[in-house]
């Protein structure tokens, strides 16, 4: 995190989250594709909890695999951690009629 922007790091890791949903954003609802956000939410929260859970699932893995004192080779907690809290954000949105992905 090159610039600090908050007091508490933990508030300068949200702006970290921030900008990452806005760099991935560009790439995955590119107006030159017709794929929306939406479309990867068939079930609305559902599914976006479904995701939340599979990062939950993926950060045990990993830890539990490091604890074993086994190699990762790709997947770090922190990259998930930070996907579980943009997809969160997604959640809040949605609940709050903000659905400016459809």
């Amino acid at each position: 995190m090159a610039d600090k922007k908050f007091s508490r790091y933990s508030a300068n890791v949200l702006f970290e989250a921030a900008e990452l949903q806005e760099r991935k954003g560009q790439d995955y609802q590119n107006p030159l594709s017709r794929v929306r956000q939406a479309d990867h939410y068939p079930r609305g929260v559902y599914t976006i909890l479904d995701t939340v859970n599979g990062k939950l699932l993926r950060m045990y893995s990993v830890l539990e695999t490091m604890e074993a004192g086994g190699k990762i080779n790709f997947e770090s907690v922190e990259d998930s951690a930070i996907d579980a809290i943009n997809y969160l954000s997604f959640v809040v949105a949605y609940l709050l009629g903000y659905r400016d992905w459809e």
